[in-house]
């Protein structure tokens, strides 16, 4: 049928999500002027969506027979990092050196080549890089949510490009069993190694020597975020308190482990608020760490509760609207930074009025102050002296390390 053929080359070439590629010893912008011209009348349009197909609960063998002496192998190797520029070579000369079709394939068959590629893809790769830019894209100040493991995807460090980091969770039942060399049995084995290599030792490497811990608290943007993002930072902490070892120290402490004993949890960007507004910001996250405590059935530590600012970014000044004088913040916004319909080029100094935080602590973590607080990034001022301005870090360490020095 002549018709239903042109309706679905209609349908599924001319407006499909294509890519073109072109290789060979050509001039690029010619090559480029030559493509465009012969496939103009071809249409972007979004991927269609597809169901996802159901997961097989058993191996499962596709066999063909062929009289032919010859043997097939499937040989898995590292590629290029999800990072690495070089990706866009590789899918590319994987596409040009698979397939059963082509020069190179006559090439390769009329010289009877020994061997030659059928197929070349990456699977979890492209599976970890979509999870590791979701757990970001979660981040977002719209969104902000706190409790976004594993940690590593998005502080890799020294891991960034290692095969640790190249898995992501699966759509199967809790207690899945995964044949082997299947993609489950993969992305089992990458998270089970995930946990032996990395998080392990920083656990017991690192944390069981500590005995004063620090927990910085994004609250403003939670806040600003909504209801759901002010129950996931509740979330965040009860992990915090229970994957600890809180209490006191004794003389043996040295030889079965160290008890973090003084906790302070820090209400991180405080420059970002006028100064009248510190103690409301306090007593909102004094709030929130009170009612998780609660929910750990937590005890042990000394807590304390700070408003702070490692840098202090912005100065205070007043502004007058309409005969009514605001609080606000001055300083110089860092460029791309926008706000209504104005964009900062990181040069020149504005003053902002963030907003008032509620008097009544418990007011504020129902969503009320959804989209109601107003923030800029600011870039750090000149330093003074040896040091940059800051807010109450004095404070935080006398609690911290003050009993020390008594």
């Amino acid at each position: 049928d002549a018709t239903a053929l042109r309706d679905w080359h209609a349908a599924m070439l001319r407006g499909a999500p294509l890519a073109l590629a072109l290789a060979g010893d050509v001039n690029a912008d010619d090559a480029a002027a030559i493509l465009g011209g012969a496939f103009a009348a071809l249409g972007a349009v979004d991927v269609p969506t597809w169901p996802m197909a159901p997961w097989p609960d058993s191996r499962m063998t596709n066999a063909e027979h062929r009289d032919k002496q010859q043997t097939a192998l499937c040989l898995a190797y590292p590629g290029a990092a999800r990072r690495d520029a070089s990706r866009f070579d590789a899918a590319l000369l994987a596409g040009i050196a698979s397939g059963l079709g082509g020069r190179f394939f006559d090439e390769l068959r009329d010289k009877r080549s020994l061997s030659y590629s059928v197929h070349a893809s990456p699977r979890e790769r492209p599976l970890g890089g979509m999870f590791t830019a979701y757990l970001a894209s979660c981040r977002d100040d719209d969104v902000s949510l706190s409790a976004l493991p594993p940690g590593r995807f998005l502080m890799p460090g020294d891991f960034a490009g290692s095969p640790l980091l190249a898995f992501a969770p699966l759509d199967i039942a809790a207690a899945a069993e995964f044949p082997k060399g299947s993609l489950g049995a993969l992305m089992q084995r990458r998270y089970e190694s995930y946990v032996a290599k990395i998080v392990k030792p920083f656990f017991f490497g690192h944390f069981a020597r500590l005995d004063r811990q620090i927990v910085l608290v994004d609250t403003l943007t939670a806040l600003n975020a909504g209801a759901s993002a002010v129950k996931d930072l509740q979330a965040a902490l009860i992990q915090i308190l229970t994957c600890f070892r809180h209490g006191s120290n004794s003389l043996f402490s040295a030889v079965i482990g160290r008890r973090i004993d003084r906790i302070l949890f820090a209400a991180t960007k405080a420059d970002m608020l006028h100064h009248t507004s510190h103690d409301r910001l306090e007593a909102i996250l004094k709030q929130i760490v009170e009612e998780a405590m609660t929910r750990a059935e937590y005890s042990g530590a000394t807590l304390d509760v700070a408003a702070i600012a490692a840098i202090r970014a912005t100065r205070e000044a007043s502004v007058k609207v309409k005969g009514e004088t605001l609080d606000c913040i001055a300083g110089i916004p860092q460029k791309g930074e926008t706000i209504d319909k104005t964009v900062f080029d990181g040069e020149t100094e504005a003053a902002l009025f963030p907003g008032d935080l509620p008097q009544d602590p418990t007011s504020a973590l129902d969503g009320s102050l959804e989209g109601h607080l107003r923030f800029l990034r600011f870039r750090p001022p000149p330093m003074k002296g040896k040091q940059f301005p800051h807010i109450r870090l004095d404070r935080a360490l006398e609690f911290l390390l003050g009993d020390r020095f008594a």
